[in-house]
């Protein structure tokens, strides 16, 4: 298991350059127009974008046929890479925070906005790509790509709708109203996005581990 996560980290150094130069633009572009929207939301896309090129790299390497030949179980190989998509989210969502903690000290911005949207981005991208793993271990990396846009289309769609038929500065007004401090609802949030992303994860695995057993590599 180790083994597998350092060879997808040592996989994923490679494009550090590429996503790199990536950040930077979107680094200056928020210092100009004052706003960290776009280099918060890239920064957690950033972690799905690298776990989908380690699994477009093992798929052209056959890695996953060689790796059979080994000691290593097919339930192995799986966990392995639902453990990178939430370690490279995860991580993604920490850095981002330091990013708004940052904007924050520097009053770019109040940081509580952004709090918020970090926590539903994560789950969103962890909701995107636990809909589209099973779907990548059964039909490949290629063919699920096409998907995974159009996951993530519907998802936004609905997330939008979501909001707008909430009408969540309502919500949020009537939050303060009640005497509810802004720490303890984004608390409350994080619960909620936590058990959503668990059983997500969870259930994502489930339906992979089935395809993953019947598969031939």
């Amino acid at each position: 298991m180790k083994g597998l996560l350092i060879k997808d980290l040592y996989t994923i150094a490679g494009y550090g350059k590429q996503y790199g130069i990536v950040f930077l633009f979107m680094a200056v572009w928020s210092a100009v127009t004052k706003s960290i929207s776009f280099l918060t939301m890239y920064t957690i896309l950033l972690g799905g974008m690298l776990i989908l090129s380690t699994l477009s790299i093992d798929e052209n390497a056959h890695f996953n046929r060689y790796a059979l030949t080994m000691p290593v179980s097919r339930r192995t190989l799986l966990i392995e890479k639902y453990i990178a998509l939430v370690l490279f989210i995860g991580v993604g969502s920490l850095f981002t925070c330091l990013i708004v903690g940052g904007a924050a000290a520097m009053h770019l911005s109040d940081g509580k906005e952004e709090l918020v949207m970090i926590l539903v981005m994560t789950t969103f991208f962890l909701l995107s790509y636990s809909i589209t793993f099973p779907i990548i271990f059964k039909y490949g990396i290629e063919k699920a790509r096409y998907i995974y846009i159009l996951v993530t289309m519907v998802m936004a769609l609905v997330v939008i709708g979501g909001a707008s038929a909430l009408k969540l500065e309502m919500v949020s007004e009537s939050v303060m109203r009640a005497g509810i401090p802004a720490f303890a609802a984004v608390l409350t949030l994080l619960g909620i996005c936590t058990v959503i992303d668990a059983v997500a994860v969870f259930l994502s695995y489930r339906i992979s581990l089935k395809i993953v057993k019947k598969r031939e590599w």
